[in-house]
C-alpha cells in the first residue's frame, strides 16, 4: 500500500527566509500515511511506502525509517555546517570509540536550535500518536562523529525511562555499505541475549530512524571502514515514565579446577630457564609486589615457541566463536581439539609446577609450598612431581583464544568472575608486528570509573601477569580494520586466571 503520488505536492518545506523554524516532510504528517504507519507499527507488521520510502519493520524489533525527513536541502546543509563547528569530545572505552558533542539543548546556532524545536513541537506528538507510548517532554540530543575505525558495539540502550531511540543521519550523499557505520540489529536467543545480526540499515543523508528501547533491542554501529568520509549523525532518546525491566540473564559460572600433576622434565622442556633462577625470581617478585603486574618476555624456549606458533596457526584447528556479542566476540578451541603443542602448554598452565612457579614469582598463595618458599627458592621438582603436603584451595580456569578483526570483550554487570581478586596470566602467540592502533590490547580499569590503570599490548612469547582486585575490571579493546593491513592480521593467546581462594 502507498500514498497517492499527488500528495507529494504538499511536501514543500515550511521555512521562510529569516525564519529559524523547520518542518518535517509533510508526507509523514498526512493522515493517509500516518494511519498506515500507526497500524503497522502497533500490529507488529512490515510495511514500506512506495512514494516516500518510509518503512516499518518489526524484525528483530520495531523500527521505522523515514527517508527525506526534512524537505529543505539548504537547511540540511546549514545544519551539517553548524555541527561541523561544534567542539567534539573523544569517547573511548570497552563499548565504543567515536566523538560526541555536548548536549545539543545548550547549542546556540540557529539550525541546531530549529532542529531541536522541530523534534519537541512536531516529532514528539507524532511519535506519541504512532507508538502510543506515554512520552514526556524530555529529549536527549547529541551529535556524534564516527571516523575511520570508530565503532559502537552491541548494546541495548536500556535505561528505565528511555522509550524511543533515534538517529538522524547527516552522512555524505554517496555513503555505501562498504564504508561501514551501519546500524546493525540483533535477534535474541532463548535467554534474551543477542545472537545474530539479522538486519543492517545503511546510513542515508537526511534519514530519520527510530526504534523502541526494550530488553531485546540489541544493536550496534558497525565499524567505519572508509578513511575518506565521516559519519555525522544527531541521535538521542525520547523518554517516558519509568518501566521495570526484567533481571539481566546470568551465564553459568565457569568451572574452576585445582592444579594437576605433570612430569618435571616436561615442564622444564618448555620454560625459559632464566625464570627458574632464584635470583631472577627474587627480582621479578619484588617488582610484581610493588606494581602488581609484569611481562615476562621469551617465556617459552625459542624452539618450543616456534613449534607452538606453527601448530596453533594451522588452518585445521577447529576454532569456535564465543559470544554473546553484548559481552564478547572472539574464537576459542576446546582442549581436546588443540594441536599437541598447544594442548601441552594449556596443561602446563594448569599444572602443579606452574601454580608453584607463579607463587614464587608473585608472592601469591597459589600452592601449598608457597608459604614455605622465599626469594631463594625456585620452582621445586617436588611440585612438578605432585609431591606436596596440605592441598591448596587455589584454582584456575584456562582458555585457548584466537583474536582477529572485529573481536573484543566488554565489561558487564553479570560477570561473576569479575567480582573476585585474581591473577591473570596471558601468553601471546603470533603477534610479531601487532600495533596498539589496531586494538586487541587488554585494558584494566577501576570499577565505576573511566580511569585506565594499565594497558597490556600483545607481544610474541610474552607472559603477561596482572593481579586485579575486586575493584578492577578488564576488557580486550575492539580489534579494528587496521589489523587487516598488518602482516599478522590475528594473534593467539593462552589465557589463565588463578584464584587464591575462590568464592
Amino acid at each position: 500500500m502507498s500514498t497517492s503520488p499527488n500528495e507529494t505536492d504538499e511536501s514543500s518545506p515550511k521555512r521562510f527566509k529569516g525564519s529559524n523554524t523547520i518542518s518535517i516532510n509533510q508526507n509523514y504528517v498526512q493522515d493517509a500515511l500516518k494511519n498506515i504507519l500507526r497500524k503497522e507499527f502497533q500490529a507488529g507488521s512490515g510495511f514500506k511506502d512506495d512514494v516516500t520510502g518510509a518503512e516499518v519493520q518489526c524484525t528483530p524489533f520495531r523500527h521505522v525509517s523515514l527517508p527525506c525527513f526534512i524537505h529543505d536541502d539548504q537547511f540540511v546543509s546549514d545544519l551539517i555546517t553548524e555541527l561541523e563547528g561544534l567542539d567534539m569530545v573523544d569517547k573511548s572505552n570497552d563499548l565504543y570509540k567515536f566523538k560526541q558533542s555536548m548536549e545539543l539543548k545548550h547549542a546556540k546556532t540557529p539550525s541546531i536550535k530549529a532542529f531541536r524545536k522541530m523534534l519537541q513541537d512536531q516529532m514528539l506528538p507524532w511519535l506519541k500518536d504512532i507508538t502510543c507510548h506515554p512520552l514526556n517532554d524530555r529529549i536527549d540530543l547529541f551529535c556524534s562523529l564516527y571516523q575511520y575505525t570508530d565503532v559502537l558495539l552491541c548494546h541495548d540502550d536500556e535505561l528505565e525511562e528511555r522509550y524511543i531511540a533515534f538517529i538522524y543521519y547527516l552522512v555524505p550523499k554517496l555513503w555505501s555499505e562498504e564504508d561501514g557505520g551501519l546500524l546493525d540489529l540483533f535477534d535474541v536467543d532463548e535467554h534474551g541475549q543477542p545472537k545474530d545480526i539479522v538486519k543492517s540499515i545503511i546510513p542515508l543523508q537526511n534519514m530519520f530512524v527510530f526504534f523502541e528501547v526494550t530488553p531485546s533491542s540489541f544493536h550496534q554501529v558497525s565499524e567505519i571502514l572508509t578513511q575518506e568520509k565521516s559519519r555525522f549523525a544527531i541521535s538521542g532518546w525520547f523518554h517516558g515514565p519509568p518501566v521495570s525491566r526484567p533481571a539481566s540473564h546470568r551465564e553459568p559460572r565457569i568451572p574452576l579446577f585445582p592444579c594437576t600433576s605433570i612430569e618435571e622434565e616436561g615442564f622444564l622442556d618448555w620454560i625459559n630457564p632464566i625464570y627458574l633462577s632464584p635470583e631472577i625470581q627474587a627480582d621479578i617478585r619484588e617488582r610484581f609486589e610493588n606494581e602488581s603486574e609484569i611481562e615476562l618476555s621469551e617465556f617459552i624456549k625459542e624452539e618450543k615457541y616456534e613449534e607452538l606458533a606453527a601448530a596453533i596457526q594451522c588452518n585445521s584447528v577447529p576454532w569456535r566463536h564465543h559470544g554473546p556479542p553484548n559481552k564478547r566476540s572472539y574464537d576459542t578451541c576446546r582442549m581436546e581439539d588443540l594441536p599437541p603443542e598447544a594442548a601441552t602448554v594449556m596443561k602446563m598452565m594448569q599444572s602443579d609446577a606452574m601454580f608453584l612457579l607463579l607463587s614464587t614469582l608473585t608472592g601469591l598463595q597459589l600452592h601449598e609450598l608457597a608459604a614455605d618458599s622465599d626469594e631463594e627458592k625456585g620452582a621445586s621438582s617436588s611440585a612438578a612431581n605432585g609431591n606436596s603436603g596440605k592441598a591448596s584451595p587455589a584454582k584456575c580456569r584456562t582458555e585457548a583464544q584466537r583474536w582477529q578483526h572485529g573481536d573484543y570483550t566488554l565489561i558487564h554487570d553479570t560477570d561473576i568472575h569479575g567480582t573476585e581478586s585474581a591473577l591473570d596470566a596471558c601468553l601471546y602467540i603470533g603477534c610479531e608486528d601487532w600495533s596498539m592502533a589496531a586494538g586487541g590490547y587488554t585494558s584494566y580499569v577501576a570499577r565505576e570509573e573511566d580511569e585506565e590503570l594499565l594497558t597490556v599490548c600483545p607481544s610474541p612469547n610474552s607472559l603477561a601477569l596482572v593481579y586485579r582486585d575486586k575493584e578492577t575490571l578488564r576488557f580486550v579493546k575492539h580489534i579494528n580494520h587496521q589489523a587487516t593491513l598488518a602482516k599478522s592480521s590475528r594473534y593467539y593467546s593462552m589465557y589463565a586466571v588463578y584464584y587464591e581462594k575462590p568464592e
